[in-house]
């Protein structure tokens, strides 16, 4: 079978964000919204209820990155909730609450 695709071994943080619905209105595709603005498609296998939890959140995410296509896409074999503030939205009074 011949591939035409790179592997890598890769960590990504950014806003865990649905990009596909299926006909119901459910979460079909996440990605990974990251900093430097690029948005990594997301395979999330078995974690996919886990992940559901975290939308619109920010999230590291670990496993392998594959390019195919020219899209990226990463197939995710662990995540995490980070405590950044980068990911959270404040009041207009600038502070956290």
């Amino acid at each position: 079978m011949n591939c035409a695709c790179r592997t890598k071994e890769t960590e990504l943080t950014g806003l865990l964000i649905p990009v596909e619905w299926d006909r119901a209105g459910n979460v079909e595709v996440f990605a990974i919204a990251s900093y430097d603005e690029t948005v990594h498609r997301l395979l999330p296998g078995e974690l996919r209820k886990e992940m559901m939890t975290l939308l619109r959140r920010e999230v590291t995410v670990w496993g392998d990155l594959t390019e195919s296509g020219g899209e990226p896409a990463l197939k995710v074999k662990r995540f995490a909730q980070t405590n950044l503030a980068r990911g959270r939205i404040f009041p207009v009074d600038g502070g956290p609450r």
